[in-house]
């Protein structure tokens, strides 16, 4: 009995200190590990020792996994489990070629789920694509309220940051050296 209890403290002390994004990874892992470590354990005599070492590595392991799949494939899940009013929108704006039809759909689909931060972050792109970089920061910002972890929009706010500090630079340039030759044109 005493085992049987220590192999299911473990995950859930273990998915205590998760993310959301991480949990079902973490725990996982953490109840895998926790069996091999236990049935290792149970070899030696030392069940609960192996259950303990086993149950922290897998779920040490499961929220690396965890952390991997945020980043990666962090939009679709979003997509898919927190927005399923505005499911329709955002796979037709998926489909959509003409960048303005895509972002009527996808503030269409807002509508439905203004909390998603996946979908601002699409929006943000689809804003970007169109030079309308106000609205692209907006709701890049908006994203990383949301879930401040949110990589996508982070890396997506960041570039674009870039690219207008950069257009500011030349800008300046330019209208430094049109100065600078009309002091000479005399």
């Amino acid at each position: 009995m005493k085992r049987t209890m220590i192999l299911f403290a473990i995950p859930l002390l273990i998915t205590a200190c998760a993310t959301p994004h991480q949990e079902r990874t973490t725990t996982t892992g953490a109840i895998i590990g926790a069996t091999a470590g236990a049935v290792i354990g149970s070899q030696s005599d030392r069940t609960a020792e192996g259950a303990i070492i086993g149950g922290v590595l897998g779920g040490l392991t499961g929220a690396i996994i965890g952390q991997d799949d945020q980043i990666h494939a962090g939009q679709a899940r979003y997509h898919r489990t927190r927005c399923p009013g505005g499911e329709r929108f955002f796979r037709m704006a998926q489909r959509e070629r003409n960048m303005h039809e895509k972002i009527e759909l996808m503030q269409k689909g807002l509508r439905y789920c203004p909390n998603n931060p996946a979908a601002h972050n699409d929006l943000g792109v689809a804003y970007m694509r169109v030079g309308n970089r106000k609205a692209a920061i907006s709701h890049f910002r908006r994203a990383l309220q949301l879930e401040p972890a949110y990589e996508p929009a982070r890396r997506n706010l960041l570039r674009l940051q870039r690219n207008v500090n950069h257009d500011r630079q030349k800008h300046e340039r330019e209208h430094h050296n049109r100065h600078e030759h009309h002091e000479y044109d005399d």
